[in-house]
């Protein structure tokens, strides 16, 4: 082994999966490339599987071990095992995952062939419970996945709330992984915010198209292609998640990442990107932290006039754009805030239609009352 072979830090965490782990440490030990070490990350496992992780003797294992279970993805993992990574790639596994023999190999070959890529991800196979192959692969049956996907397209797909890249498949180079400042609060979906924190920070990613790993389906899984499952899991997670993109440097990759925004032509200044992210956000999808993002901008004078000098954007408008944001206007108050001659037709049956029934009421009430007194 050369002494310039650059040392990999995998790491496995494992809560649990007895059924998995043998074989996911298994596949790390036998790679061909030898210059890694193994941290394996036990969350407090109940069913045997720390046993099994001790039972593995090889100088190259690291344990970590916690006190209760944090999830395999969060953020805060990253406390536990800071002060013991010494690579110059950070590999994260799954315990239920296997690799290929010559996953490191690949992996860091593609990295010395191409320097300049900070974030790596390699191809997956798909396999069942017992490890049969499926005959298909992450980057040809991933819906959305593109290997010519550029940084800004990776981050508009973020911004849209979607993903496709391969976690088990990925490799990032730890001089970059250190710049960024680690959100400890998160639970899950680390993996989206580590990459999104390094694309912002101006991380170029590459796409290595060896198969480096199996990934298995079975029926202990949350499945990670199902977007609405996606979603309902980092509900709570959105705010910390999304407000990433205010730290946008680029204006045009703003403009690229939020398109159709009425503020794209006055966009010139880097200064200005929170703002108009919030005001995105807050107009196409009502999220309540741009409301607190641009509320707390009015608050600040200089802030405040800068915005109604460059934008005409306001208190005015915030309050306007906080009362019909998307998922909280009713049709009938859109409806009723419109012009008359920009109503739609449908918008004028509805007006119509409500008159019509305003009448209906009251003239049969008329003649109720009418009748009661006779």
């Amino acid at each position: 082994m050369s002494e310039k072979e650059p040392l990999v830090s995998v790491i496995i965490s494992y809560y649990n999966d007895k059924a998995f782990l043998a074989d996911a440490v298994k596949s790390v030990l036998n790679q061909t490339y030898k210059n890694f070490e193994l941290i394996l990350f036990n969350h407090a496992s109940t069913d045997g599987s720390r046993d099994i992780a001790r039972s593995f003797d090889d100088s190259r294992i690291i344990h970590i071990d916690t006190d209760k279970n944090l999830g395999a993805g969060a953020m805060y993992n990253l406390k536990y095992m800071w002060p013991v990574i010494k690579g110059d790639f950070y590999k994260s596994f799954f315990a239920d995952d296997v690799m290929n023999p010559d996953c490191l190999k690949n992996l860091v070959g593609y990295a010395v062939e191409n320097p300049d890529k900070d974030l790596i991800f390699g191809n997956l196979e798909y396999v069942d419970f017992a490890g049969k192959k499926l005959g298909k692969d992450w980057f040809h049956n991933v819906k959305n996945f593109s290997a010519d996907a550029t940084e800004t397209d990776l981050l508009k797909m973020f911004a849209d709330g979607r993903n496709s890249l391969p976690c088990p498949g990925s490799m990032i180079k730890m001089d970059s992984l250190k710049r960024v400042t680690l959100d400890q609060s998160l639970t899950i979906r680390a993996d989206m915010w580590l990459w999104v924190s390094l694309l912002i920070q101006g991380a170029k990613v590459g796409y290595c198209d060896k198969i480096v790993g199996s990934y298995r389906f079975h029926d202990y899984q949350e499945s990670s292609f199902d977007l609405d499952i996606v979603r309902q899991r980092s509900e709570y997670e959105k705010s910390p998640f999304l407000s990433l993109f205010f730290g946008l440097k680029d204006v045009e990759t703003a403009k690229t990442v939020f398109p159709d925004s009425p503020y794209a032509d006055k966009l010139t200044d880097p200064r200005d990107i929170p703002f108009y992210v919030a005001e995105y956000f807050l107009r196409k999808d009502g999220h309540s932290f741009a409301y607190d993002a641009l509320f707390k901008m009015m608050l600040d004078d200089e802030t405040r006039n800068r915005l109604e000098n460059v934008f005409g954007f306001g208190p005015l408008e915030i309050r306007k754009l906080y009362a019909f944001r998307k998922g909280k206007a009713s049709f009938k108050k859109r409806v009723y805030a419109k012009q008359p001659q920009k109503l739609t037709v449908i918008e004028l049956l509805y007006l119509l239609s409500k008159k019509t029934l305003k009448n209906l009421v009251s003239l049969i009430t008329l003649r109720f009352l009418r009748r009661r007194k006779i």
